[in-house]
């Protein structure tokens, strides 16, 4: 539900989700062949309107549509203009 982006990792599918200028938005892990979130899925909340999301040597890389001119008014809960970054296993690896 929500989803703006997914990349799959080391056997993990990985997804940005997003709903709304003013709600955080969530990135969740969820194993391989699984059909819906269950107790291995796991989430982490993010800035508002986090979208694209992938996966290039071991980084992980989130985007936020929040930064754009055309969600500038009203202005969104949080302006980020800037692409977030992390390591992969921080996000597969609990």
């Amino acid at each position: 539900m929500k989803t703006q982006g997914m990349t799959v990792a080391d056997g993990t599918f990985i997804y940005s989700t997003s709903y709304g200028r003013t709600n955080r938005s969530n990135i969740y892990t969820v194993d391989e062949g699984a059909t819906e979130i269950d107790p291995t899925a796991r989430c982490y909340r993010a800035p508002s309107m986090t979208q694209g999301i992938t996966d290039h040597n071991g980084r992980l890389y989130v985007l936020n549509e929040s930064g754009a001119a055309k969600f500038a008014d009203p202005p969104p809960r949080n302006d980020v203009r800037h692409v977030h970054e992390a390591d992969v296993a921080d996000a597969v690896d609990f």
